[in-house]
């Protein structure tokens, strides 16, 4: 995996959501400015302790200082198994707010493994959100999710063309249970499996495909 750029900088922000809660995010940047930035959904293994500022968990392996990335903390969600959590409803009032204090010809991707792929799928059913580039590894529809919600995910990816990919392992073993998602959008995005992958091996494929830039 690539290593860290040597000349970069790592900060801790704070975000007042409209609800009175204090969040929190991180953010890595080259020391050299940049137009591109990512916007990173996280897996579970990012939540507490393993969010850490000096953890090297925390930080997106993929990244190498070409582009500006921005990293919510996600704070443990209950005994509800955390692959099972919704997307908590400050991120899309959080990605707003990154983007209107950046310059407008910034450049805003998207990006997300195992359940916040997921997350990446909700977000891009909201209609004033939108991205350069998604790139989401792994995803899958959350369970408590109606069908209306499922409605409009699949409304927003129909027609996306390949601006927005979506990878799956071949071995990853809750690929069946994304059958009908992929059958649904594989026409409508550019949908990619990684050969003899398994659902972790699958972001380590994209990692070395370089597909994230």
């Amino acid at each position: 995996l690539p290593a860290i750029a040597p000349t970069s900088v790592v900060k801790k922000f704070e975000f007042p959501s409209n609800d009175g809660v204090l969040h929190h995010y991180h953010l890595y940047m080259s020391t050299s400015m940049t137009e591109k930035v990512v916007v990173y959904l996280p897996s579970t293994t990012h939540e507490p302790p393993n969010n850490q500022p000096n953890n090297r968990t925390q930080v997106p392996h993929w990244w190498t200082g070409e582009a500006t990335v921005f990293v919510p903390e996600i704070e443990a969600q209950g005994a509800t198994p955390k692959w099972r959590n919704e997307m908590p409803t400050w991120i899309p009032e959080w990605v707003r707010f990154c983007r209107s204090c950046a310059p407008m010809e910034t450049q805003w991707s998207l990006m997300g493994f195992s359940r916040g792929a997921s997350w990446g799928l909700s977000l891009l059913s909201q209609p004033d959100v939108t991205f350069h580039k998604v790139l989401l590894v792994a995803p899958y529809m959350l369970p408590r999710w109606e069908e209306s919600h499922r409605a409009q995910i699949l409304s927003a990816l129909r027609g996306s063309g390949p601006r927005v990919r979506l990878v799956w392992g071949s071995r990853d073993e809750w690929r069946v249970d994304c059958h009908m998602l992929i059958r649904e959008v594989s026409n409508s995005c550019d949908v990619q499996f990684a050969f003899q992958c398994n659902h972790e091996e699958s972001l380590i494929f994209v990692y070395s495909q370089g597909w994230w830039a």
